[in-house]
């Protein structure tokens, strides 16, 4: 199967593969505000590396048809775009034909895969709309052509990097690093939509914070988010408008607007707190931002470094429990929506955090999750498992839906026979106190200490382990949670699933 023929195949729609297309009124609107029009026509040459339907190289002639500009006399050979999907390809074509009357060049309007594609176009401008989705939601039949130009455009250090914590690398990285090595000339610029997450959130896009690509430099010279507004219909996407100018080094603050709920836009700055490849925090002054890079960081054992929750891997039902009830022998009965009167050995069953818990001064467990795993974080032995009469019944119920869960990590430890393994265990889950903060879709920093093995719930809830109480009850101390909020707030993520997680707070903390 090629590479065109897995877009083209109708399993993989437009949402799936980060297909945003700009409507024309904002291609337009973004044209004018750079200038780029006068700049068309006084010899500079433009590009869209991923153009969709063409709307940006649209957006040029339009604006000429609407100033009176004779459509047989425009520059046209100096409009470049590529896009992978034939079928946009044609309909570029058709409009060009139908409200323009014109025959746009055939050698500029390119059906090819940009990734793959290797023509020699060097622009002075570079223009458009990358793809707003990250690695793991590419087909899987395009990720082992993709994943070592992550490592050749700067993106990753190593392509096994793409099977761990960059997992979720965003695919426009690698758009915006490769057309600006290849495709823009020295000194040139390039203005981009992109997804907020490669300049705000934490670890999978430090790479791209580099700035770099092999011995060629290039910086952000300004950015405008579009937190408030929604240019784009039905796209929950954080997104904003990036300029970018090639063989420049990168320097902060960098410039950032930002438009309120008048639509104004108001004049921000952005840097990086603790080192150049961090997430940027956005301050509204200098002296707000000195406050945020004289944080006292907290030191910890390394044994007490931030967790998220057990990851079921999406079954839940397997794992997760909504009653939990004593029985004698060591057993217990759980129960939930879909199963009743089941019965586990008491051991492997532990109080799962709720939203609840987080308000009251004596946490009750309200859910309960069933963790087939020794003390020391491994998954239990096979003959571990049969020794629990009632743990081998209930793993073997259900061993066809575990083997069939997805993920690369998990699915390693199923085909080293381990198909009753989770993610997000090890021996710090058993730690008896921890430190909980719902990391999640909040505003809000509120630490609370826990006692007991209890579990934090997937990416809901982030943790720190502590194997003692006197060490739980001095971090919880230090953990200012007005200074603490000062730095998350900054980072521009309440209300998002990227609020509090392990890789942010890990900037907090020094590990010894």
């Amino acid at each position: 199967m090629s590479i065109f023929n897995i877009f083209d195949d109708q399993s993989h729609n437009n949402s799936l593969l980060g297909a945003v297309f700009t409507p024309l009124p904002a291609a337009v609107a973004v044209i004018e505000k750079f200038g780029l029009f006068e700049k068309w026509i006084a010899g500079a040459t433009m590009f869209d590396p991923t153009a969709g339907e063409g709307n940006f190289i649209e957006a040029f002639v339009s604006i000429a048809a609407n100033r009176g500009f004779s459509m047989h006399n425009l520059p046209l050979e100096r409009l470049y775009g590529v896009e992978m999907k034939a079928v946009y390809v044609e309909r570029f074509f058709q409009k060009m034909r139908n409200i323009y009357g014109i025959a746009f060049p055939t050698r500029n309007f390119i059906c090819s895969d940009f990734l793959l594609f290797n023509e020699n176009i060097q622009a002075d401008y570079l223009i458009g709309n990358p793809p707003w989705l990250n690695f793991t939601e590419l087909p899987d039949l395009y990720k082992p052509v993709v994943k070592p130009m992550f490592h050749r455009y700067g993106l990753v250090a190593n392509a096994q990097e793409l099977l761990l914590g960059s997992s979720r690398i965003d695919f426009s990285g690698l758009i915006v690093n490769k057309s600006i090595y290849e495709n823009l000339k020295p000194g040139g610029e390039a203005i981009f939509f992109l997804p907020m997450s490669l300049f705000l959130n934490d670890g999978a896009n430090r790479g791209f914070r580099a700035y770099k690509v092999k011995d060629v430099h290039f910086a952000t010279k300004e950015i405008y988010d579009y937190k408030n507004q929604k240019l784009f219909p039905n796209v929950s996407t954080r997104y904003g408008l990036a300029r970018f100018e090639r063989n420049s080094l990168q320097t902060f603050p960098v410039p950032y607007y930002q438009q309120n709920e008048d639509n104004e836009w108001i004049s921000l700055s952005a840097n990086p707190v603790f080192a150049v490849d961090n997430p940027l925090s956005i301050t509204q002054n200098d002296e707000e931002y000195v406050t945020l890079s004289m944080f006292e960081k907290i030191c910890l054992p390394k044994s007490a470094q931030p967790r998220q929750g057990v990851n079921t891997c999406g079954a839940n039902e397997v794992f997760v429990f909504d009653t939990f009830k004593k029985m004698p022998n060591g057993l217990a009965k759980v129960t939930n929506k879909f199963q009743q009167g089941i019965i586990l050995p008491q051991k492997y069953v532990f109080p799962l955090i709720a939203t609840n818990n987080f308000n009251e001064k004596k946490p009750k467990a309200r859910k309960w999750v069933l963790l087939p795993y020794s003390p020391t974080g491994k998954a239990l032995e096979w003959t571990d498992i049969e020794a629990e009469t009632s743990l081998v019944t209930y793993l073997q119920k259900h061993e066809m839906r575990l083997k069939m869960r997805k993920g690369t990590m998990l699915q390693g430890q199923i085909k080293k026979g381990y198909w009753w393994a989770m993610l997000g265990v090890g021996p710090y889950c058993f730690d008896n106190h921890k430190i909980v903060w719902e990391s999640f879709g909040k505003k809000h920093f509120h630490p609370i200490l826990l006692s007991g093995n209890w579990q934090g719930n997937q990416a809901m809830h982030a943790f720190m382990p502590m194997q003692t109480l006197d060490l739980a009850l001095e971090t919880l101390s230090l953990l200012n949670p007005s200074k603490v909020q000062s730095y998350l707030s900054s980072l521009q993520m309440e209300g998002t699933c990227n609020w509090a997680q392990p890789g942010k707070m890990k900037k907090l903390i020094t590990l010894f």
